[in-house]
């Protein structure tokens, strides 16, 4: 079929900021903080956003807001400590879009090293792809980066909810990644 009109549109858009908050980023904990600060930075009025640090676990949920001090305050709390269950929180996530309207988007935040998980990342990709949620991965590796197993999960998971994904090596990319994210977030093509 030929496509008679291709036109940009900015909707209304619910994200998580779904935040790795596990013993494993502990030594890059401030590099997720800034990077969380960036994307909530560019936060339209008409979009809300939660906060949701995880580690074997959702931990509290902040929002859904679009107030800046409130979100920021949420960032700057966020401690590393415990195990990661990355598919686990991911599906979790997808639960807290129930009343939303308008773009659902997860931006997750992590190393992608994953050794809790209960669910399946089949069972986490249909979750995502019921709800209309696109996940877009900031990886960010420690020491040794992200593991070829943790790299290609996270590669899926975006591919497979039409979200993308990024490997910052240095933070002084983060400025750039947060707006390629946030323009894909917050604009469709019809």
């Amino acid at each position: 079929q030929k496509a008679d009109h291709i036109a940009r549109q900015t909707v209304p858009t619910t994200i998580v900021l779904l935040v790795d908050n596990s013993q494993s980023m502990s030594r890059r904990i401030d590099f997720v903080r800034h990077a969380a600060e960036r994307l909530a930075d560019r936060l339209r009025q008409q979009d809300k956003i939660m906060v949701v640090p995880f580690n074997k676990q959702l931990g509290a949920v902040t929002g859904p807001t679009n107030d800046a001090k409130t979100i920021g305050e949420a960032i700057a709390s966020m401690q590393a400590k415990g195990g990661t269950a990355i598919l686990d929180g991911v599906l979790e996530s997808t639960k807290l879009f129930e009343r939303s309207e308008g773009r659902r988007a997860i931006i997750l935040i992590t190393d992608g090293y994953d050794e809790h998980s209960a669910g399946d990342l089949a069972t986490t990709l249909k979750a995502a792809q019921e709800h209309q949620i696109a996940v877009y991965v900031v990886g960010i590796g420690g020491v040794a980066g992200i593991s070829i197993k943790g790299e290609r999960m996270l590669q899926e998971i975006a591919q497979q909810t039409g979200g993308r994904v990024h490997f910052p090596p240095r933070e002084s990319q983060l400025r750039e990644i947060s707006e390629a994210v946030s323009t894909d977030v917050y604009s469709r093509y019809l």
